[in-house]
């Protein structure tokens, strides 16, 4: 977690990068929440130049010490690490090493056989990671290189942006968290060793980030229960991630569960979903 990117990247060290641990990447104080270079229309679906422009690009805050949600650059960054470091692409990776071997329906870069199993995704962008209304915002910026307009399209639904287009069930999604609910252990099988789930979901920071100004207790990659804040039920135990309009997963391990709310028309009110809290103060009421 604390060797320097640039040590499996060398090419990230340019722009005062050069140590930059992998745990800042991890929790979003890297300073690299947005792209400052002007890319080019699809610029999204080029492996090769977002991560060019991700090597070259400045912080734009300190690292390590600014917070702020990296919506789509953390893909890139975690995907040219795998690629570096495993010579896969993250796609491949979690395809091969942890959602086929475990019957976990999700995929990053959804094959064309199964394009018509996609529910159309569909509701308004105002007040949520996708408005653009405020084009100077760190949020517009931060995600300038995906437009919304492209999420039910083939193309979209076929490509790597590993932050922002992962395609699965609800049950595939709890199914996944199930087993990190219990150790890292799905079925019988170990899915993620114990050491390394319990360093990744070990309190990094708490407080509020700067993208969307939520307040969070982040791990490494995994967001932390924080009651009031995220619906993942009363335990700060628990672990997870929100995703667009009001979708999420999380694992308890202290009540041995895993969720996942997977809606297709997107919530764009304030705080969290209502139909999302209500479905976790039911199943929780149920587990009494």
């Amino acid at each position: 977690w604390d060797e320097p990117v640039a040590r499996y990247w060398p090419e990230f060290a340019a722009a005062g990068k050069g140590d930059i641990p992998v745990r800042w990447v991890l929790d979003h104080r890297a300073g690299l929440a947005a792209i400052t270079a002007s890319l080019p229309e699809g610029a999204a679906y080029d492996w090769e130049r977002m991560t060019a422009a991700l090597a070259a690009q400045a912080p734009l805050s300190p690292p390590g010490k600014a917070r702020a949600y990296h919506s789509v650059t953390l893909g890139y960054l975690v995907g040219e690490l795998i690629r570096r470091t495993d010579g896969r692409s993250l796609g491949q990776f979690l395809a091969e090493e942890v959602c086929e071997p475990h019957g976990i329906d999700y995929w990053i870069g959804l094959p064309l056989e199964l394009h018509g199993r996609c529910a159309e995704f569909f509701g308004e962008t105002a007040g949520t990671l996708f408005d653009r209304s405020d084009p100077d915002s760190l949020m517009v910026r931060a995600m300038a290189q995906v437009p919304a307009e492209d999420f039910n399209t083939a193309r979209f639904r076929a490509a790597e942006i590993p932050s922002i287009n992962g395609i699965g069930a609800a049950r595939g999604v709890a199914r996944l968290f199930d087993g990190l609910a219990a150790g890292g252990v799905l079925d019988g099988r170990r899915l993620l060793s114990a050491g390394a789930l319990a360093e990744a979901t070990a309190e990094q920071w708490h407080g509020r980030e700067g993208l969307l100004g939520h307040t969070r207790r982040m791990g490494l990659g995994f967001a932390l229960g924080l009651p009031g804040h995220l619906a993942m039920g009363p335990s700060p135990r628990a672990f997870g991630h929100t995703g667009a309009g009001g979708a999420i997963g999380f694992a308890d391990p202290d009540a041995g569960l895993g969720f996942a709310y997977a809606p297709n028309h997107m919530y764009s009110g304030p705080g969290i979903s209502p139909r999302l809290s209500a479905l976790v103060d039911a199943l929780y009421a149920a587990l009494g």
